[in-house]
Order: structure tokens, then C-alpha cells, then sequence
């Protein structure tokens, strides 16, 4: 009797434990500007991790119009992230299954319904915080998309983020914007210096603003995603992802590297990539 009493008592504590141990890793992506490509890479970032096997939900921080499902051609057909927020509290795997869209790789997508968008009162840090940890207490990996504007919602799921990824393109304004994204990252939210990566999208050799003078600028190595025009059209046009639409494209290897990254694959650094900045970051810092 004892003995079977202290038996159960282990699996209870072992079951308990189970379930409030995050079992997941949390990957953020957040722009320094809109129109930066953030919401592609989040995508195909997380659609890759899905073909690999892992279980994997993408998660589209826009509230308002949940874009992330036109990139996958593909109907939100769950009940959407708005009602998950107000049924965070019971959210399990099973609840879960309710509320995301499921792609054909096996890619679980929570987005915003059609018709259902969440309200200001539902967006309170707290609450979306609930439902990130249920996320991550069901999948391997949550990717989630973050708007630029970070809202107090968006601020509770980067803060929880093992890897955030700020994507610039190659101007000023991009790279001062992310060095004050990456200022509050570390500072109000906490996020040590080493989970904050850059990644430069669309990137062109010979523009004004060279890799490495965003690299001397953020001092930090940015991960370069070319700047491949036609593979990326026609994922975002047709709704494939971008492994299906041209796979060993150097854009999807620059995705790949991203997904390296997280992986702790991530090649070290280049000798001499922190050789030179444009005056103009030393001379205005922000």
C-alpha cells in the first residue's frame, strides 16, 4: 500500500512536471521596418523546420489581418488566434488542434480568422504569454512573426524567445532602427546579447550600405539573405513555400543558414568582417 501510494505520487509529480516544462523552442522574427521581408523568412523558415520533421507552429503576430496564410495557400480554417487568447487558460494539444490550420508539410499555422479579429482588451502581455507556453509545451518549434511595432503583447513572446532574429535591409534608417530594437531587446525585455542575430534581407553587393558596415554598426555579424527576386515572387504569389518552389536556390540556402542557427550549426565568424563602417554610424548614434 505504501509503496504503490509513493509510486503514484512520483508519476503524479513526473506528470506535473511534463506538463508545465516547455518543451519547445521559441524563434522570433522581427523587422526594423515594415516591408522588410520578415513575415517571408519567418514563413519559410518555419515551414522548413516542419519538412524536417519536427513539429512546428508558425505564429502570426498580426492581429489585425493574419497574412501569414495567403504564403502557404491556405484557408484559416481553425478558430484562430483571437479565441485561443480568450480560451489561453485551457489551451492543450488537443484544445490546440482547434484553433491552428494545418499546411500539407504538417506546418500548424495560429493566425487571425477571418472572422475574428482580437481585440485591444484581449492583447493583455499576460494572457498571450499563456498561450505561447502552451505552444511550446506542444511543439518543438513556435516561429513567430512579429510586427515592427512591438505591441506589449508582441514584447511578451519575444521575451520568451530562445533566438530573435532583427531583419534589416541595407540603408540608415534600417540599421538605427535596429540598433534601438536591439537596445530594448536586451535592456527592457532581458534577452542576453548572444540570442539577438541580424539578418540582412534582399541583400545587394554593391549597395551603399555594405554588410559589413551593418555588422560594425550593430557589432554583430549579420546572416545575408540575397536579394533573389524570382523564387521569392513566386512563393509569395502562388502560396508554395519557397523549398518547393526552387530548393537549391541561394535564397533557400540563406534560410537554410538561419535554420543553422538555431541548430547551433551557425559557421564562425569571417576574419576581417568588422574591417570598416560608413562614418555616418559613429557619427550618430541613436
Amino acid at each position: 500500500g505504501a509503496e504503490l501510494a509513493a509510486a503514484l505520487d512520483r508519476l503524479r509529480g513526473e506528470i506535473r512536471r511534463e506538463r508545465t516544462r516547455p518543451l519547445g523552442s521559441l524563434v522570433a522574427l522581427v523587422g526594423a521596418a515594415g516591408g522588410v521581408g520578415t513575415s517571408f523568412l519567418a514563413c519559410n523558415l518555419a515551414h522548413m523546420l516542419a519538412r524536417e520533421g519536427a513539429a512546428t507552429c508558425l505564429l502570426d503576430l498580426d492581429h489585425q489581418y493574419g497574412t501569414l496564410a495567403a504564403f502557404l495557400d491556405l484557408p484559416p480554417r481553425g478558430l484562430g488566434l483571437a479565441a485561443a487568447i480568450e480560451a489561453a487558460e485551457t489551451l492543450d494539444a488537443t484544445a490546440l488542434q482547434g484553433y491552428v490550420c494545418r499546411h500539407p508539410s504538417g506546418l500548424d499555422l495560429l493566425t487571425s480568422s477571418q472572422d475574428t479579429v482580437a481585440s485591444l482588451a484581449t492583447l493583455a502581455p499576460d494572457r498571450m504569454a499563456l498561450v505561447t507556453q502552451a505552444l511550446l509545451q506542444n511543439y518543438r518549434y513556435v516561429v513567430a512573426d512579429v510586427p515592427h511595432l512591438l505591441d506589449p503583447a508582441a514584447a511578451a513572446v519575444v521575451g520568451m524567445a530562445s533566438h530573435v532574429f532583427v531583419v534589416v535591409q541595407q540603408s540608415v534608417a534600417h540599421v538605427r532602427n535596429a540598433a534601438r530594437l536591439t537596445r530594448l531587446l536586451n535592456g527592457e525585455l532581458g534577452l542576453p546579447a548572444d540570442r539577438v542575430r541580424i539578418v540582412v534581407n534582399r541583400h545587394a553587393k554593391g549597395a551603399g550600405v555594405s554588410a559589413e558596415d551593418v555588422a560594425q554598426a550593430l557589432k554583430r555579424e549579420p546572416i545575408l539573405v540575397p536579394n533573389y527576386y524570382k523564387p521569392a515572387r513566386e512563393s509569395i504569389d502562388t502560396g508554395v513555400p519557397l523549398l518547393d518552389v526552387e530548393g537549391g536556390s541561394a535564397l533557400a540556402r540563406a534560410v537554410q543558414s538561419v535554420r543553422a542557427v538555431i541548430a547551433g550549426e551557425a559557421p564562425e565568424q569571417k576574419p576581417g568582417f568588422f574591417r570598416r563602417a560608413l562614418p555616418i554610424f559613429s557619427r550618430n548614434k541613436t
